[in-house]
């Protein structure tokens, strides 16, 4: 028989096992609840019972695009301006990789009404500029540009953005003096590499199709080519090839034109010389008789004068030689054929 002491101590025990386990489990329905919060699939957790922040932090960390876009847009509806905000600064370019500009277009317009600040407005006025561009009104796009460029100080993030936008709408648009005005001075003015890479090697592109090779080489001069991507360095080596050979070419092409020999291919008859005119110009009628082309021409030797009979130019040799047999023999004695140009 087991004393009743002993009987108390097992019960005891057994009493504070019973309320450990009790423990355990309690906090393991806990440990488990918030395990699958965090690392469950999103669609068995609604929407509802997690809070705008923990929308927004799963946003953040969500690599599936559709499910980051659930997030998001389960926030908008929470009416919380702060969240709102960021919530649409992620929102904008998931719309445009999946083309959804009408959306742009509608969310813009809801939210230009329902946030004040100069700087929210030009936020939501820079991506609908850019769902307009990719809706092909190229023009639409150009004059909210144009309104940031206005609006927006210098220092604004989206300021020069904006510009390089403005930029690319004129090149498209084939309006190339207006598109290198633009990106010059990004070039000139913006701290952002990224917009200088892609303006100067626009301005490569504007100066190489217009010919104008040095400025191509001024251009080029300023850009890190080891700085640039892969695609882009590619792109710069067939240009900067294309200007070698066409720099080349011009120059074989000048070389040639100087070494060429000039090509004497008319003849005329040199007839002299006679002391005075009257003479030569009794010979130069003769000749013009027989309908033949001649002139006079006098040559200064010193203090004296000297004139000549001169006959054609002529294309040919045989028909100059015709005329000179026909002169008298004095004159076949005072005449000459010489090659002209």
């Amino acid at each position: 028989m087991i004393p009743k002491t002993l009987s108390l101590i097992y019960k005891l025990r057994i009493f504070k096992l019973i309320f450990l386990s009790m423990i355990i489990l309690s906090l393991n329905f806990k440990i488990t609840t918030i395990f699958s919060q965090q690392f469950c699939k999103p669609e068995d957790i609604p929407l509802s019972d997690l809070s705008t922040q923990e929308l927004y932090f799963r946003a953040q960390y969500e690599e599936n695009i559709e499910i980051k876009k659930k997030y998001l847009l389960a926030i908008l509806y929470r009416d919380e301006p702060k969240f709102e905000k960021l919530a649409l600064e992620e929102l904008f370019p998931i719309l445009i990789y999946q083309k959804r500009y009408e959306e742009i277009l509608a969310l813009s317009d809801r939210y230009l009404i329902y946030f004040s600040t100069d700087l929210d407005r030009d936020y939501f006025l820079y991506w609908r500029a850019k769902a307009l561009k990719y809706l092909g009104k190229l023009n639409d796009a150009i004059e909210i540009y144009k309104k940031l460029e206005e609006d927006m100080t210098e220092d604004s993030p989206l300021y020069y953005q904006s510009l390089f936008e403005l930029a690319n709408l004129y090149y498209d648009l084939n309006q190339y003096a207006a598109s290198k005005v633009v990106f010059r001075r990004i070039v000139n003015e913006s701290n952002d590499k990224f917009l200088e890479i892609f303006s100067l090697i626009k301005l490569i592109k504007i100066a190489f199709s217009k010919n104008e090779f040095e400025e191509v080489k001024l251009w080029l001069s300023q850009l890190q080519f080891a700085e640039l991507p892969p695609y882009l360095q590619n792109q710069v080596s067939d240009i900067i090839k294309k200007v070698k050979k066409i720099e080349t070419e011009t120059h074989k092409k000048s070389e040639k034109k100087k070494s060429r020999k000039i090509v004497y291919n008319k003849f005329i008859l040199k007839i002299g010389a006679f002391s005075n005119i009257f003479e030569a110009n009794i010979v130069r009628d003769q000749l013009k008789e027989q309908k033949i082309k001649v002139k006079v021409k006098s040559i200064k030797r010193g203090r004296r004068k000297e004139y000549w009979v001169i006959v054609g130019p002529y294309k040919g040799l045989k028909f100059i030689k015709n005329i000179e047999d026909k002169l008298t023999p004095s004159l076949k004695t005072m005449a000459y054929i010489e090659r002209v140009k």
